[in-house]
């Protein structure tokens, strides 16, 4: 018996379902080595800033820029959570810092390691500059030491009109706390305290617990 025109069409969808299944089981099969070369998930280095976890009291500090060795003025101590993400492929805090007016300045900063470039990179968003600003570097002599010159994501100028690169510096870490210190430079070899730091300790007193 001669195929009907229903029975033709019928045909051809069951051809080209055959072919749509085909094709997507072979895109599904060259997809499954979405990491060559490398384990998937977290990259190892992550572990090199595992200290940074946990919840923290954080009090910021100003200095005299003219004058650093005079005594630095705290300001309020506030609370803060490094918490992975992603399974920990990043960590991510939220930090809310109180300028010695009275301005408060909030801050999300994201943590990681890229195993591609092999650099540590910190983002960090505030909502006085709107700025996304990015920070690359790694540990030297036991800091990490972070700059925004690569990625060129300066703030706004000076009083002279210069615009000044940042860097980030991660220091005095032990167990117990660690110190997050702002620098600048105008050249990206020589530089200046900015006289900004955070000095974190666990938060483990009755006032924080």
């Amino acid at each position: 018996m001669a195929p009907t025109p229903v029975t033709r069409v019928s045909a051809a969808i069951a051809i080209v379902l055959a072919l749509v299944l085909a094709h997507a089981a072979g895109a599904r099969a060259q997809q499954l080595d979405l990491t060559p070369g490398f384990d998937p998930g977290p990259p190892q280095d992550m572990r090199k800033i595992a200290f940074l976890e946990g919840r923290w009291a954080v009090t910021p500090e100003f200095g005299d820029v003219r004058d650093l060795s005079r005594p630095w003025l705290a300001t309020k101590t506030v609370t803060t959570t490094f918490r992975p993400r992603l399974g920990g492929a990043f960590l991510e805090a939220d930090l809310a810092v109180t300028w010695p007016d009275g301005q408060v300045w909030q801050t999300t900063s994201i943590w990681s390691f890229d195993r591609f470039r092999k650099t540590f990179r910190v983002v960090y968003l505030d909502d006085l500059w709107g700025l996304l600003d990015v920070y690359e570097g790694d540990f030297v002599d036991g800091r990490l030491t972070l700059s925004n010159e690569r990625a060129a994501t300066l703030g706004p100028p000076g009083a002279d009109g210069r615009r000044l690169i940042g860097r980030t510096v991660v220091r005095d870490i032990t167990p117990g706390g660690f110190v997050i210190e702002w620098e600048t430079s105008a050249d990206g070899r020589t530089w200046t305290r900015a006289g900004l730091r955070w000095v974190f300790r666990r938060a483990a007193s009755p006032e924080f617990p």
